[in-house]
């Protein structure tokens, strides 16, 4: 509660309630329906967090799942009930067998009807807003839904409809700010993240966007705090101390960013944790490789996630120096890791522990790497470079030799022969 009048209307209430359950119950017991009183209080003890009476710091508790629990209570009551039906008379076990059927079919309809609201996120938000248009989660759920499928314009008009709603709340401020990121417009998408952190938003929700930002700004370090952040609140986050790893390597920092990298892989599941040992089982210079590519090759399903930032830098952002940079760091430490890989499916007799096909999408987003890096070179003059990135990049996926043909950026290095023997390879 917000103010004291607040919080005695709470407890007045929980007490009304208390003292009403209470009382039927001691009614019913000494009437001999023991049943009755569980049921209510089964019901009303399970419901209690999401009926707000008691507040437990959760802003919102609204969703059909939330009656799974307390149902059970309300199902015991309608069973007795049915129960002292069919046992009154003949006829009344004849409606209380109707009214079951008719009840179970009833309640068939709306399940299919509510089937096709929970058919995905949008289907279910829209809804909502059906009802309540002015439901800032709902809005918010909506926006979120379009930012997912990248349509950023309809996202903003979702979250500025939202913002006239509730200026101050700080999922949408922070959903504001992933919007900017995904914009391009660094500058916006800082204010929105720090108007958010002023309201007191979490790390469980800013420390990766916050993450992102700082490393754009070449502030690494501000970047693994932001990190760590979010592993002091949820220490199994593994997948955020490969961030902070990452993070270290850009300043040179490898004993740090070993340590990160040997904490993930202490925390990760089994599933992940099994990548290792199929490399030390079938890799035949696996120990020859120094611990950081171990590591890195152990863990090689962060490769994506490195990847797709790189992707977000060059593209999204258009910075090329900072995009270079991130190519050159991938291409230094994942093409050892990748090699490991395919040193040790060759070796292997059996299926491994990714599909054939994930390990040849991690070699095509190499190739992309090397490709992207042989556009910035050929476009910053640098062409002997730009023509060794590219053919490293057709050796890890040939089919991006059409891209190649008629790509804008390679047009200082066209004519080259170089370039003219990599088109025929």
């Amino acid at each position: 509660p917000d103010t004291p009048a607040t919080a005695v209307s709470y407890g007045l209430a929980f007490l009304g309630v208390l003292a009403l359950v209470a009382g039927l119950g001691w009614g019913a017991w000494r009437r001999g329906l023991r049943l009755l009183p569980f049921g209510v209080f089964f019901f009303m003890v399970a419901f209690l967090p999401m009926s707000r009476l008691v507040p437990i710091g959760i802003r919102y508790m609204v969703a059909d799942r939330f009656f799974y629990l307390p149902g059970i209570g309300f199902l015991l009551l309608m069973a007795h009930g049915f129960v002292q039906c069919i046992r009154s008379s003949p006829r009344g076990r004849v409606a209380g067998i109707a009214g079951a059927a008719a009840l179970i079919l009833f309640w068939a309809g709306l399940s299919f009807a509510q089937s096709r609201v929970w058919r995905n996120s949008e289907t279910l938000w829209d809804a909502v807003l059906r009802r309540a248009p002015d439901a800032f989660v709902a809005l918010n759920g909506k926006a979120f839904a379009h930012l997912n499928a990248s349509r950023l314009d309809e996202a903003a008009t979702y979250l500025a409809r939202s913002l006239e709603v509730d200026p101050d709340s700080v999922e949408t401020l922070a959903l504001r700010a992933r919007l900017a990121y995904r914009q391009g417009d660094l500058a916006t998408a800082h204010r929105y993240l720090e108007a958010a952190e002023a309201k007191g938003l979490s790390p469980l929700m800013g420390a990766d966007l916050k993450a992102k930002l700082l490393s754009l700004a070449g502030d690494h370090r501000g970047a693994i705090l932001a990190l760590s952040a979010y592993v002091e609140i949820t220490s199994p986050a593994y997948w955020y101390y490969y961030k902070m790893a990452w993070e270290a390597l850009h300043i040179a920092e490898e004993p740090k960013a070993i340590l990160c990298l040997e904490q993930a892989q202490a925390l990760m599941p089994p599933k992940q944790a099994a990548l290792g040992r199929f490399l030390a089982q079938n890799d035949p210079e696996w120990l020859r490789q120094n611990q950081m590519t171990r590591l890195l090759a152990a863990g090689i399903d962060f490769f994506a996630d490195v990847y797709n930032f790189s992707q977000e830098i060059h593209l999204w952002f258009s910075d090329r120096d900072r995009a270079l940079k991130e190519y050159d760091l991938i291409i230094t430490h994942f093409g050892a890791a990748l090699d490991c890989w395919r040193r040790a499916r060759a070796a292997s007799s059996g299926p491994g522990p990714i599909s054939s096909i994930e390990e040849k999408n991690f070699e095509r987003k190499l190739g992309i790497v090397f490709y992207n890096r042989a556009c910035i070179l050929a476009h910053v003059g640098k062409h002997d470079a730009a023509l060794e990135s590219l053919s490293k990049a057709l050796e890890r996926d040939k089919g991006l030799q059409a891209n190649a043909r008629n790509d804008l950026d390679f047009a200082p290095v066209r004519d080259r022969p170089e370039f003219q023997a990599l088109m025929q390879r």
